[in-house]
């Protein structure tokens, strides 16, 4: 749902802006609809923390302790379970509320079927939060760092002989690479709100995104 500047400002001031973000799983979807909650009352949906709940899972720790790792045995049981949870946490909201919602996706929202990306892509404008060249190695730190559930797909293949985590941290930037050309895709605008390695402060975030509508117009 591609908007120009004046539509983003028209209907947020009418409350009837609808902003779903997609990236990577801490490229800074969160904290950026917490913002959005925070300065200016949006409806916060997210995704992950509804899953978690809805699993009876104390936290985001807990939800990637459950789902394990692509080398274990009941690894892709666990994702089918989980897309599952994702796909109705995602496509059940009351788009009827008379209130600014934004839409935490989770970084798998790319693995969900067609028509359950189709609903956030037609009743939400899709804002990809891209990840710079200078944040990938950082980013891939941090996964090993704090996990949290990730969907690999066909990102991940052991090697014979190899080292389990080894295998991770080498297909690990493969499965960036897939998923940020997917998120491009589903996105009606790609956005960077890093300066250098840091995110840029909440009018900064909003000036970037109407200069990145301007552009799409």
């Amino acid at each position: 749902m591609i908007l120009t500047p004046e539509q983003l400002h028209e209907k947020k001031q009418n409350h009837s802006l609808r902003v779903a973000f997609v990236g990577m799983s801490n490229v800074g979807k969160s904290f950026r609809a917490r913002e959005m909650a925070k300065f200016d009352k949006f409806f916060q949906v997210s995704v992950d923390d509804l899953i978690a709940e809805g699993m009876q899972l104390k936290n985001m720790s807990a939800l990637a302790n459950w789902m394990g790792y692509p080398y274990e045995e009941n690894f892709e049981e666990h994702v089918k379970e989980y897309l599952q949870h994702e796909k109705k946490f995602t496509t059940n909201i009351d788009l009827s509320l008379n209130k600014n919602i934004v839409l935490d996706t989770t970084g798998s929202v790319v693995y969900l079927p067609s028509e359950a990306q189709e609903f956030v892509k037609n009743n939400f404008l899709v804002i990809n939060l891209e990840l710079p060249a200078a944040m990938k190695d950082k980013m891939i730190d941090h996964f090993f760092a704090h996990p949290k559930p990730v969907v690999w797909g066909e990102s991940f293949d052991l090697q014979e002989g190899e080292d389990k985590k080894e295998a991770l941290r080498r297909c690990y930037p493969d499965l960036l690479a897939w998923r940020e050309e997917k998120y491009r895709e589903m996105a009606d605008v790609s956005v960077n709100f890093f300066e250098d390695t840091s995110w840029v402060g909440y009018r900064e975030f909003w000036r970037r995104l109407e200069g990145s509508l301007s552009e799409e117009a």
